[in-house]
This record gives structure tokens, sequence and C-alpha cells, in this order.
């Protein structure tokens, strides 16, 4: 069976590039290259692929966009993120859009074939720079019942409510009737409660398990 399969990507070089690296594979047919969003929809809905590897920074739509987007302009064409960018909050963010693969773009010629067939095959596929990643945030995701949100006082869910509206530590300490340095404190332990990489990553993390949905 052939695998068809689009590229999408900023960079013309690598656009070329991997069309010439995939076109090596007998079982593997490069139908279309396209260097924006609005440009890969429309190559996409004329012509269906089976795969289509995508950028995360794309002009108009991201890739991430771009791939909630085809999940039903394209239901049949299964995603891969080929990108740069490593983090836990664009991983995530790819994986719920409903990438079927997320791969870092210094991954090997071999990994990249492989994963491109298992994908078109109906699985996921990730780097595995990023599984480890991947892992230790899903067994965070799976400790965060209430057991831990009841870990983060009354006060740290105000202070991460704040947070999350965009407000610095100094608005947040004149909006709560606090000095600033108490605000620092709250957040230093908010950060290590759950887990976080610094306030924003906090917030994101209190965000995606509901945290701030519930009413205190």
């Amino acid at each position: 069976m052939t695998i068809c399969v689009a590229i999408v990507d900023t960079q013309t070089l690598f656009r070329e590039g991997m069309k010439a690296l995939l076109s090596q594979y007998s079982d593997i047919q490069v139908i279309g290259l396209a260097a924006d969003s609005a440009t890969a929809i429309a190559l996409l809905t004329m012509h269906p692929s089976d795969v289509a590897l995508i950028e995360m920074q794309l002009p108009g739509m991201n890739g991430i966009a771009l791939t909630d987007k085809l999940q039903s302009l394209c239901p049949t064409t299964r995603v891969i993120i080929l990108t740069r960018y490593d983090d836990d909050i664009h991983i995530f963010a790819a994986l719920e859009a409903g990438a079927a693969g997320y791969l870092l773009k210094n991954t090997t010629p071999e990994f990249l074939t492989t994963a491109i067939r298992l994908v078109a095959d109906g699985q996921t596929v990730l780097d595995p720079l990023i599984t480890s990643q991947v892992i230790h945030r899903a067994k965070l995701a799976g400790a965060a019942s209430p057991s831990l949100r009841e870990r983060l006082t009354h006060r740290e869910l105000d202070v991460l409510h704040l947070v999350s509206a965009g407000h610095s530590n100094r608005e947040i300490a004149v909006r709560l009737h606090l000095c600033e340095g108490t605000i620092k404190n709250y957040m230093t332990r908010i950060i290590e409660k759950l887990g976080a990489r610094n306030r924003t990553h906090a917030a994101q993390l209190a965000i995606e398990w509901g945290f701030l949905d519930k009413q205190r």
C-alpha cells in the first residue's frame, strides 16, 4: 500500500528536502507541499493524504489550529507535528487538537518513516526524546485529583485565578491587599505543589486540570 503524505512547513529548503528524502521510499508518495495553513487546507481538501507532516509555526493559523481544523475538513488525514518545540504546552496542545504524532525535527530518517507508517496504520507515535515528558505529565495529571487541588489553599487558588487572567505579581498584590513579596511566596509554593516550571506553567496546569473552574 502506498502512503500519501503532504508536507506543510514555512521553509522551502526543508519542504524540498523532506520531499527528496521521502521519495526514496517506494511505499511513500508525497502528494504536495504547502508553506502556510490556507494552502495546506486547499491542498488536503483537493488531494486527501493519509498523513500530513505539519510544522507548529505557520502563517495565518498555527499547526495546532490547523490540526484541529483538519479533524473536520479531512477526517481521513492523520497529522504528525514535525517541529523544534519540545515543551509540554506545545506537545499536549497538539495531542489534544488531534495530532497522531509529535516528532522533533532532529529525528532520524528511519524513525520518521517508521512513524509515518505507524500513524497511517492508525497508531500514535511520539519522538523518543519527549516520551518521558509525556509519561511524567500523564502521571501528574492522574495525580491531579481533588486531593491535589485541596493541597492548594483558597488564597493560592485566588492567586492562580489572577495569574491566569494575565495579572503581574504587583497587580495581584494590589487586588488582594497583600505585599508583592507575599504574592511571590504564594507563587513559589504553588509552583512546588503543582510541579510546574514557572508561574505561567502553573496557571496552565491549573486550567487544564480544572482547578479554576470550580467554585470555592
